[in-house]
């Protein structure tokens, strides 16, 4: 899998936002401050992104909240998205998180609509915090990768932009049906 690695460099959020922005297709793979980011891109829409604060407490929380669950099928399902988790290959590019969100839709325990609404409130939950990075040291790597099945697709454009404000109200450039209220609890 090609790749283009760059060495730990200094920079900001809003330049870390402009790679992202200068990415076409692949994953953007940020490691700093003890954590990493990483970012699917496919033909200039963002359509997952992931970091390593407890991915799948992120996704159990989101999947508890899906309305059509019930408690009982919903702890059936929460417990086989958790052996992603444990069956996950380090060495792979899409992280398990992403692989067990397409497994749910796969498996038809949701359907497109709410995959795509779930998907974009995690991404908003993600790039909140990559958004808030100080700027510092990051290794950002760009790994390009073949067609990826899409959870949700969210525009680019202006991503930079709101980075550089240091955004107080979440990620005003993505569409507003993506910007979740509040995280589910």
């Amino acid at each position: 899998m090609p790749e283009t690695c760059i060495a730990p460099t200094q920079c900001s959020p809003a330049e870390l936002a402009r790679q992202l922005n200068n990415l076409s297709s692949g994953c953007l793979h940020v490691r700093g401050a003890g954590l990493e980011w990483f970012l699917y891109v496919q033909r200039g829409q963002l359509i997952y992104a992931t970091n390593t604060v407890d991915p799948f407490e992120r996704l159990e929380r989101y999947l508890r909240a899906l309305p059509q669950m019930s408690a009982l099928s919903n702890i059936e399902l929460r417990a086989q998205v958790r052996q992603f988790e444990q069956d996950a290959n380090p060495q792979s590019s899409l992280r398990a998180d992403y692989q067990a969100l397409r497994w749910v839709a796969d498996q038809g325990h949701c359907d497109f609509a709410s995959l795509a609404t779930l998907g974009s409130k995690i991404v908003v939950e993600v790039l909140e915090s990559y958004l808030m990075l100080p700027a510092g040291a990051y290794q950002v790597q760009t790994l390009a990768m073949g067609e990826l099945p899409e959870i949700c697709q969210l525009p680019l454009e202006g991503s930079g932009r709101a980075s550089q404000r240091g955004s107080t109200n979440g990620t005003p450039w993505l569409p507003a049906s993506a910007r979740p209220t509040s995280a589910p609890t």
